[in-house]
């Protein structure tokens, strides 16, 4: 009986060393496939984060932003401009119209006796004149006096024969003695001097 106890217990020794040996062989597989299976850091982790400085310096305030709408600048005062004196010629005055009258009779002859008054109501004396007279049909001129005179069938043309002025605010009367019916009309059927009507 002690013989067999002494067997038994004299085997306990090795089996404690079996154990040993399973747990170390355990324990290193487990710390093996541990690290293996255990991610990697990152490389830029192991860089050290360095704060950056902060300035203390005051930064400069930003300009103000204005708008599209220009400020309205200070328009210049209107300075007072010396104009040169205007010289304003006056208008020239037109040239005078001279104005005419006719006046004639028979006389016991048969004959036309008649005179003709050209008037120059402006201000300055008119030189030169044409009288143009129509006269009645079967009547014409013989003579004139203060005056030269052209018949063309029944138009006779009068102009100056010596003094072709008719001064301002001043008359000038001609005469012509002529012929015709008695009982036609005394009285031309037109009369213009310078292209104005009588």
């Amino acid at each position: 009986m002690r013989a067999e106890r002494r067997r038994w217990l004299g085997g306990w020794p090795s089996i404690i060393a079996v154990f040993t040996v399973l747990t170390v062989a355990a324990l290193s597989i487990w710390l093996i496939t541990g690290r293996a299976e255990a991610p990697r850091p990152d490389a830029n982790n192991d860089m050290p984060i360095v704060p950056q400085p902060v300035s203390t310096t005051p930064s400069a305030a930003p300009s103000p932003v204005t708008g599209g709408r220009k400020s309205p600048s200070a328009s210049p005062s209107a300075s007072p401009s010396s104009k040169p004196p205007t010289h304003t010629t006056p208008p020239e005055e037109s040239a005078p119209v001279l104005k005419a009258s006719y006046d004639s009779a028979y006389d016991w002859f048969n004959n036309l006796d008649s005179e003709i008054t050209l008037t120059n109501p402006g201000t300055k004396d008119v030189v030169g004149w044409t009288v143009v007279l129509v006269l009645p049909k079967g009547m014409t001129v013989m003579s004139a006096r203060d005056a030269t005179f052209n018949v063309d069938g029944d138009t006779v043309t009068f102009t100056p024969s010596t003094d072709d002025t008719v001064s301002a605010h001043d008359d000038f009367v001609f005469s012509f003695h002529g012929a015709g019916p008695q009982q036609g009309p005394a009285r031309p059927v037109s009369c213009t001097v310078n292209g104005v009507k009588c």
